[in-house]
């Protein structure tokens, strides 16, 4: 009998974990391989502000429809390789080899690897490298 509650309870909270389709476990950077499903947008942000010859970027991103944690490298923080943990993430910047025709605002489910931001020119604190969107037109 006490078995059978235990498996009761391993059950419930399993449930519970996965309820409404919500991460309930943290994602690893790179060279994990991750899928996600969100919505495709785009923003525009300044080059560089200030500078004369500023001009407007535009960017992609994959709207998350529930946020998601990223694990740390487990590397040395001192260490040039090393990536922090982040949690609460809804939003990730697409590294992309081509800009997809007609994908935005369109519900996708993309597969690549999440790479921590270093530079000016990434907008969110966790980038999603994919090499293809699935069906997009060059």
């Amino acid at each position: 009998m006490r078995g059978v509650f235990i498996v009761i309870l391993s059950v419930a909270a399993l449930l519970a974990a996965t309820a409404n389709g919500k991460q309930s476990e943290c994602l690893d950077y790179h060279p994990k391989i991750v899928t996600l499903t969100g919505r495709i947008s785009e923003h525009s942000f300044h080059s560089d502000p200030g500078n004369p010859d500023d001009r407007l970027e535009t960017y992609l991103f994959l709207e998350l429809p529930h946020p998601i944690c990223v694990r740390a490298n487990g590397r040395d923080e001192n260490d040039d390789a090393y990536e922090a943990a982040e949690k609460n993430l809804k939003r990730l910047q697409l590294i992309v080899p081509y800009y997809p025709k007609g994908r935005i605002g369109q519900q996708m489910t993309l597969t690549g690897t999440l790479e921590h931001a270093q530079l000016g020119n990434q907008h969110t604190k966790v980038l999603l490298y994919i090499e293809a969107f699935p069906d997009a037109e060059r």
